[in-house]
């Protein structure tokens, strides 16, 4: 039964989020019927002994009494998929279909909440096997012991249009993707770092800042819990998988790692160990510091991955302008953009209740909910209509809100 709710729950969280799910046919109604079978099979096959690490004895919490907030979360969403409903574009099967899934899977962990560790751990391993095919898949093109050219794959293609960023490229496609290992960005050409040219790696995703929204979670967990007990297994795995986070090159995904421990830090010097006064003057230091090492690392700022995202004019820079400034009035917008807008505000301030309470008012910090404040800040570059309809920012959703409730408990 681990293994089989494993990969379920491997299948679930990579749905949308990974390319894998969208390559198999049907996947959607075969991911319905697996957890429909999986819910039924461990209502009647229950283990008889559960063995948990201590960080994660929460998990007695996670039942049919506690999941209020999940199903208002839940409420949310198919309030969103709803009001998207009046846009012409809507596919009505497909969106019923995301909501049927994110109720069965949230069932699926309620009635599996025993597995929660093996979970855990085999999505790090699942993240883990991406990053060195990935590496290695970069090895090969860097060594010169295969043509990045002679691998080209259509993304679009493959997945029948479900992933669109090489949509415009041809048959040939905007990636390679040599031996199935990982797929390399190669439709907009290398890009400059300090001088060095290179091409972008995105693993299974079909973007970067995808592949590293993905990874994320595992380098928090790995860094703030023991979910791997030994010491030389979990820094090795953290070595790989930072490495293919770095060759990604995700500037969205560095500055929410940025963001996320400023907040974690200064919340908690002002909380736990200093006065107003004195965290206010930390803060401000800090500020003044961090601005003074970006006035020096110019030669940085002017490589062409950081100025095409820091250039007002960009097509990134601007979307994500106007999802953060979504409720201007705009002649430009109907009713129902600011309805959906409203939706969407919605679950993502659900999340950060969720985030300031594991934060701010537990005796220790939680480790899920700086998962969850990471996955908040990454989305604001503007992705966060596809974001907040994944069950992968649904599970870190979950896994912060039952463990905050057993710390509340205490």
């Amino acid at each position: 039964m681990s293994v089989l709710n494993s990969l379920i729950f491997l299948l679930s969280i990579s749905f949308s989020a990974l390319i894998l799910p969208s390559l198999i046919p049907g996947f959607s109604l075969l991911l319905v019927a697996s957890l429909c079978f999986l819910i039924f099979l461990n209502i009647s096959i229950r283990p008889k002994t559960y063995k948990y690490e201590k960080n994660l004895n929460f998990i007695y919490a996670v039942n049919y009494s506690n999941i209020y907030i999940p199903i208002l979360a839940i409420l949310l969403l198919s309030i969103f998929l709803i009001t998207k409903s009046f846009d012409g574009s809507f596919k009505y099967f497909s969106n019923f279909g995301l909501l049927l899934i994110h109720v069965l899977f949230l069932v699926f962990i309620l009635n599996t909440k025993e597995y929660i560790q093996t979970y855990l751990k085999s999505y790090i391993y699942l993240v883990l096997f991406m990053s060195i095919l990935s590496l290695a898949a970069v090895m090969l093109i860097s060594l010169g012991l295969i043509d990045v050219n002679a691998h080209n794959f259509s993304l679009a293609d493959a997945t029948g249009g479900a992933f669109r960023r090489d949509m415009g490229d041809g048959s040939a496609g905007g990636y390679s993707f040599p031996y199935g290992l990982g797929l390399i960005l190669t439709g907009s050409g290398k890009l400059d770092l300090l001088g060095v040219q290179f091409f972008r790696i995105s693993g299974w995703a079909h973007e970067p800042t995808s592949a590293t929204l993905f990874i994320a979670p595992s380098i928090i967990m790995l860094i703030h819990s023991n979910i791997i007990s030994n010491n030389f297994t979990k820094y090795l795995f953290l070595i790989i998988i930072t490495l293919f986070w770095f060759l990604a090159v995700s500037v969205g995904s560095m500055l929410s790692f940025i963001a996320v421990y400023f907040f974690v830090i200064t919340s908690t010097l002002y909380i736990k160990y200093f006065p107003m006064m004195l965290s206010t003057s930390l803060t401000v230091v800090g500020t003044i510091i961090f601005s003074s090492i970006l006035f020096y690392v110019e030669p940085l700022l002017d490589s062409s991955i950081f100025s095409t995202k820091f250039d007002l004019s960009s097509q990134t820079v601007q979307v994500a302008i106007g999802q953060l400034t979504w409720f201007m009035p705009d002649t430009k917008n109907n009713l129902n953009y600011y309805l959906l807008h409203i939706a969407l505000w919605s679950i993502i301030s659900l999340f950060m209740y969720i985030v300031i309470k594991g934060i701010l008012f537990q005796r220790f910090l939680n480790v899920y909910s700086i998962i969850l404040l990471y996955i908040i800040i990454h989305s604001m570059k503007g992705s966060q209509e596809s974001v907040y309809g994944l069950l992968f920012a649904f599970f870190w959703f979950y896994m912060a809100y039952f463990s905050i409730i057993k710390d509340a408990s205490r």
